[in-house]
């Protein structure tokens, strides 16, 4: 019952896949019922409700149902990985190619792989966020991957686009070392050399 509730929502009569933004409360929500249920019919038997076998068939339930349903929650992160790397490429055609291109892409990089990150926080349930046997795999991984995908992507447009002529990087600027003659410490004593050494040296 809880698994074929979630599903009604991820697998429509068309038998497609979708993507639901708060995946983790609906199938909280679902196994919430589906215990209130099973519940109803022990409270009609009060000396079975209170039995070992009947908190054990309980506990079994509760474990069984959030294992299948995690099952739904990985196909829902590829789900919204898939998404977030449809919106990038979406944002990436309508990037003007200027000076700062390398800088807009990143941005872009940062956005999407932010965007995943908290719509799979939408995606745990409160059971799967727990630590424990019911706990679901988390998308930190998943994440990384996504950023490098994205990365490999923009890196192969930004050359692509420097090679055409129409993008050209921001020069690094380098960075300045001066030495003045007159200043016989410029970076400061010598932590090797005594007090004394130092004191006598700075007399000369």
């Amino acid at each position: 019952d809880c698994l074929d509730t979630v599903r009604g929502y991820t697998n429509p009569s068309d038998g497609s896949n979708q993507l639901v933004s708060n995946f983790g409360e609906l199938c909280d929500a679902a196994a919430a019922r589906a215990l209130d249920k099973f519940d109803a019919v022990l409270s009609s038997r009060p000396a079975l409700k209170s039995s070992k076998v009947s908190k054990r068939v309980r506990s079994d339930l509760i474990e069984e149902m959030y294992a299948d349903l995690s099952d739904l929650y990985e196909v829902q992160l590829g789900m919204l990985r898939s998404s977030c790397v449809d919106q990038f490429k979406s944002d990436l055609k309508s990037v003007r190619i200027t000076a700062n291109l390398g800088n807009d892409v990143d941005s872009l990089v940062a956005g999407a792989v932010s965007a995943f990150r908290a719509g799979a926080k939408k995606l745990k349930s409160k059971k799967g966020s727990e630590p424990g046997s019911l706990s679901w795999p988390g998308a930190e991984g998943m994440a990384s991957d996504l950023r490098r995908e994205l990365r490999d992507s923009s890196s192969r447009l930004l050359k692509a686009a420097e090679v055409s002529g129409k993008y050209r990087p921001i020069p690094r600027k380098g960075v300045t070392l001066g030495f003045h003659w007159l200043l016989p410490k410029p970076f400061g004593n010598d932590y090797r050399q005594e007090p004394w050494q130092v004191a006598n040296a700075d007399n000369l």
